[in-house]
């Protein structure tokens, strides 16, 4: 039988090409969680971007309490910058930064 076993997403975005950075964004469906997809996923996406788009900086935002995306972040080597606020359909959201430099 078949079945989806993963229902996910991923993008690299705001690509700043003068700065040599961009911001990946992630998500993943709640029954697919818990099973390592997007810590799995991710550094090839960053490998990716610092090898062949020759990106110095993948930068991540996340959503103040969001425990479990900022432990991906975490696990994948990113390094948590500080926090802002942003807007997102007129809504004020808190965030934390996260960053991975190119090795």
């Amino acid at each position: 039988a078949r079945e989806t076993v993963a229902a996910a997403g991923m993008e690299l975005a705001d690509v700043d090409w003068l700065k040599r950075r961009a911001e990946v964004g992630y998500w993943l469906a709640r029954d697919a969680r818990g099973r390592g997809v997007m810590t799995t996923v991710l550094p090839g996406v960053v490998r990716w971007a610092h090898d062949v788009l020759k990106l110095s900086e993948v930068i991540a935002r996340v959503a103040a309490g969001n425990v479990v995306s900022e432990r991906v972040l975490e696990r994948c080597a990113f390094e948590r910058i500080g926090a802002a606020s942003c807007s997102q359909r007129g809504v004020e959201l808190d965030r934390s930064l996260w960053r991975l430099n190119r090795p």
